[in-house]
This record gives structure tokens, C-alpha cells and sequence, in this order.
């Protein structure tokens, strides 16, 4: 037997370990083994196993023998058959190969819940990537759509009014689905501003926060059509910076009509 052909299968077939054990290899095969032993923790760890088991088992039959002392069957007869230490010998290499493979199965379901745990771990992390592999994707086909310039947007520019002055008018056709406010008012640097739009009895319509001027003295809104029906329409605009109970930085006012479709 060389050690290269020690290949685990073959000391499973041929068992090795319980030979080991017992001492009943040949010399060639013992030293294959144990030159195998030296680089292998699996089969050390056997070896160790099997002949505490069979110490253990030793231990237990010399215990019952000096506990139960001589028969009296024993003692009118000092001969004993032939075949009694042979049957103990095949019952114990029996029950070493029995424990051993009992050993061995524990150590495959050991070995088969670490492979699937790293199985799963590996699934989740493919599951995680391709999720976030597809949200680039699905942005990019918004692309081409959002980068379509949007043309023919009716805009509405307001001054900044005092009291009840009356308000810009606007025409906004059936088909305009965006409508640009352009507000006037006197920029502070650095300022952050919010806006509120309500109609003129002071139903809510849009609030936003966070603008930031365009230029030196405009502030602009793009808002959807859809939001804002005929009628009057009041804007105000605060400072974000400002104190609690400020006035409003600025009031503006609109009525937007909807000519019928032609």
C-alpha cells in the first residue's frame, strides 16, 4: 500500500482505521497509514475516537469480569471453547466499524449544513447583485425619455404686489401640460426660499421648499397643469432663513382661464 494511493475511499473500503486500531495491518500498510496520519486531521481524529471507544469497551468487559468472578461452571472446567475469543474479537471490530461509521455520518450532516449555509449566503448576495444590476437599467431606460426637452411651455411672469391688486391673467390652452411661474423678487445671498400656492379663498394647490433663485432677481416653478383649474391663484414666498412669524418675502397673484378646444 503507498501513501499515494491512501486516498480516502479506499481506507473507508478496506478499514484502515479499525485495522490501525486492532493492530492488524501489515507493516507496509501501517507505515503508509501513518505517514497519511501526518497530514491528515480527519483520519487522526478517527484514529483517536475509535481507540478510546475500544479502550472504553476493554475497560467495561474487564469490569464485569472481576465483578462477576469465577463460575462455578469456570472452575470444574478450565478449558474454554475455541471459538469464544474469536466471536469476541469479529464482535468487536463489528462494533468499532458500527461506531465509526456513526462517526461518519455525523461529520457528512455536519459537513452538508456548512455547504448549504454557504450555498444560501451565496444566493442572497447573487439575488442582492442582480437587484442592483436592475435599477441602473431601469434608469437607463428612462433616460432618452427624460432627456426630450420639454417645448411650447406657457410662462407667467409675476411681480410681486401689495394688497388686493388685481391679478395677471393667463390663457392656458388644453394642451399645455406644464406651466412655468417666473416670480421677481429681491435676492439675498446664499438664501434658500419656500413657496405655497393656494386659490384665492385658501384652498391649498402646491407647496414646495428648498428653491434657489435662477439669477440676481428671479425665482422659477415648473408645475403640471393638472393641479391648477380656472380660477384666481395666490403665491407666497418666505425666506427659509427667516425668523418664526416673519412676513412673507413676497405675494403674487394669477388667474389662469382655459379657452375651449377648437
Amino acid at each position: 500500500m503507498s501513501s499515494s494511493g491512501l486516498e480516502h475511499e479506499r481506507i473507508e473500503s478496506d478499514g484502515v482505521v479499525e485495522r490501525y486500531v486492532l493492530g492488524t495491518l501489515s507493516t507496509e500498510e501501517r507505515d503508509a497509514f501513518e505517514e497519511h496520519l501526518v497530514g491528515c486531521a480527519d483520519c487522526a481524529a478517527r484514529v483517536d475516537w475509535t481507540s478510546d471507544l475500544r479502550a472504553a469497551l476493554a475497560a467495561e468487559a474487564a469490569g464485569r469480569s472481576i465483578s462477576s468472578g469465577p463460575s462455578a461452571e469456570s472452575r470444574r472446567s478450565s478449558r474454554q471453547p475455541v471459538w469464544l475469543p474469536i466471536a469476541a474479537c469479529i464482535g468487536l471490530v463489528t462494533l468499532i466499524g458500527l461506531a465509526n461509521r456513526t462517526w461518519q455520518l455525523g461529520r457528512a450532516v455536519e459537513t452538508a449544513e456548512s455547504d448549504a449555509a454557504r450555498w444560501r449566503t451565496l444566493y442572497d448576495e447573487g439575488r442582492r447583485g442582480a437587484a442592483g444590476e436592475r435599477a441602473p437599467r431601469a434608469q437607463s431606460t428612462q433616460l432618452p425619455a427624460a432627456a426630450d426637452p420639454i417645448v411650447n411651455v406657457p410662462n407667467l411672469m409675476l411681480v410681486s404686489v401689495r394688497g388686493e391688486a388685481p391679478a395677471q391673467r393667463l390663457a392656458v390652452t388644453p394642451d399645455a401640460a406644464w406651466l412655468l411661474l417666473s416670480l421677481e423678487l429681491e435676492v439675498e445671498p446664499e438664501a434658500t426660499y419656500s413657496a405655497r400656492i393656494t386659490t384665492a379663498t385658501g384652498t391649498p394647490v402646491w407647496a414646495g421648499t428648498g428653491l434657489r433663485p435662477v439669477g440676481p432677481s428671479l425665482l422659477s416653478m415648473l408645475l403640471p397643469t393638472r393641479l391648477l383649474g380656472e380660477g384666481d391663484y395666490v403665491v407666497v414666498v418666505e425666506n427659509a432663513n427667516a425668523p418664526v412669524g416673519a412676513p412673507p418675502y413676497g405675494r403674487y397673484s394669477f388667474r389662469l382661464a382655459r379657452p375651449p378646444s377648437r
